[in-house]
């Protein structure tokens, strides 16, 4: 259950939620990032976003980092990458590969690897007193080889990641406001069973406007989808 209510209409609602519990049912997983590398990690906050207590500045806390395939689409059809985060401040954060400048911003963008590219919350959030896009880059080397799973899963066995944290207006610069760091690898299953969603937002990162509103109903169908099948 979402921690904040998005406000969208029953109705509404009610056929977004049945249309991805069916697209989730008939593929028999997510339809949005099927599958996924997690690890526990440490974010230890800088600058932050004021009045929030997901970023609080000054602050450290524990975090679970996700990274996944958007759509699941095979190598040669190219697929934009997720990066989820949630926060030990009751806070989801979502995050897609992109681009950092408008209006590129807004759009998931197709990646080859995980490393060294922007990823986005693609919407903005609504933090006190100011709209914000949340964005992110995972630090490190790319020498590995292979195809972006196994890109990421030996740069971790070789030491932690490291992912810087940015803030931005809609069409204003990026600051750096935080580090997260990872610790340890989660198992597949551990992995599996995690359930990110957009409106558990109580650490003040409040999702904004219309099609943020939609995703509410779009999650809850995809795991009832999951759990018919």
């Amino acid at each position: 259950m979402s921690a904040v209510d998005s406000g969208l209409s029953p109705g509404v609602a009610r056929v977004t939620e049945d249309v991805f519990r069916r697209l989730s049912a008939r593929r028999g997983s997510r339809i949005f990032h099927p599958s996924g590398i997690a690890f526990l990690a440490e974010l230890e906050v800088g600058a932050g976003i004021p009045g929030t207590r997901a970023l609080q500045p000054a602050t450290r806390m524990a975090c679970t980092v996700r990274f996944s395939l958007g759509l699941g689409l095979p190598a040669r059809l190219g697929d934009f990458l997720g990066l989820a985060l949630r926060l030990e401040a009751d806070q989801d954060v979502l995050l897609a590969t992109s681009a950092a400048a408008p209006p590129l911003r807004f759009l998931p963008l197709p990646a080859q690897s995980f490393f060294r590219r922007t990823y986005t919350s693609l919407l903005p959030f609504t933090a006190p007193g100011r709209r914000l896009l949340v964005g992110a880059r995972v630090e490190g080397d790319t020498t590995a080889g292979g195809d972006a799973w196994t890109e990421l899963a030996d740069a971790a066995e070789r030491r932690p990641l490291a992912i810087t944290l940015w803030a931005a207006t809609p069409l204003g610069p990026w600051r750096p406001i935080a580090r997260i760091e990872t610790r340890s690898r989660l198992s597949d299953e551990e992995t599996q069973a995690l359930r990110f969603d957009a409106w558990r937002c109580e650490g003040g990162l409040v999702p904004w406007g219309w099609v943020n509103r939609l995703r509410d109903p779009a999650y809850r169908g995809s795991q009832r989808g999951r759990r018919d099948r």
